[in-house]
């Protein structure tokens, strides 16, 4: 395990401030999402860590990935599950007429987080690789006693999970979270250019070169006459 000095210069609060200020969102629609301080997000901001379920909600607020940030900072050496890459996937609605469209996702809330309970994850993992109770404990430098507490986490501190994850050498970030997350990178659209094929779409940004998207053409457009 890593010391922690490696998440010195992390500051949670900081960050949210920062992509609050870029992506334009308001103090009040972070303080909504943040339900503890109602209308004060200078609370939020000085905050150096808080609650993994509650910084999903502050990214679908400010329509930017925090997560995915932060565990391509801090843990690059450590695999991505391939579920993971269905968070890249989405669905165009396409007007034939102006050629228009709209992106979408499969969702667009927190609602997959009722499902998720961290700890048995993480005591997954554990026991997938044989270690018991007391392997852990050595391996995060605690009690055993508080792994029976971390098994039992419905959720927990950001930091804290990250530290976790380099610990036991798994992207829990990644492999529990990140595949459920279906945020949309608006401005990754602004300008795109849609051609039509018999059988797909294509979007590529001419502003961006390495950006393309292609979609499979959904049986149903077929019925409405479209080509």
């Amino acid at each position: 395990m890593r010391n922690s000095e490696f998440l010195k210069d992390l500051h949670i609060g900081k960050l949210i401030k920062e992509i609050a200020h870029q992506s334009r969102v308001s103090s009040k629609a972070l303080a909504d999402a943040f339900c503890h301080y109602h209308k004060n997000a200078d609370k939020i901001y000085r905050l150096d860590d808080m609650d993994v379920e509650t910084l999903i909600r502050i990214s679908y607020v400010s329509k930017y990935n925090i997560l995915k940030m932060l565990s391509e900072k801090y843990l690059p050496d450590l695999p991505i599950p391939e579920n993971c890459l269905e968070q890249e996937r989405y669905a165009i609605r396409l007007d034939m007429q102006t050629m228009q469209f709209t992106v979408e996702k499969n969702s667009e809330n927190c609602d997959f987080l009722s499902k998720i309970f961290i700890g048995k994850h993480i005591e997954k993992v554990a026991k997938e690789r044989g270690w018991k109770a007391k392997d852990i404990a050595a391996k995060l430098n605690c009690a055993q006693s508080t792994v029976s507490d971390l098994y039992a986490a419905k959720s927990l501190k950001t930091k804290k999970l990250i530290l976790i994850s380099d610990a036991l050498g798994h992207n829990f970030i990644a492999d529990v979270y990140l595949s459920w997350i279906c945020i949309i990178p608006v401005h990754l659209f602004d300008g795109c250019m849609i051609t039509l094929d018999p059988r797909e779409v294509h979007v590529k940004n001419p502003n961006d070169h390495t950006f393309s998207m292609e979609y499979e053409r959904r049986h149903a457009e077929k019925k409405h006459g479209y080509p």
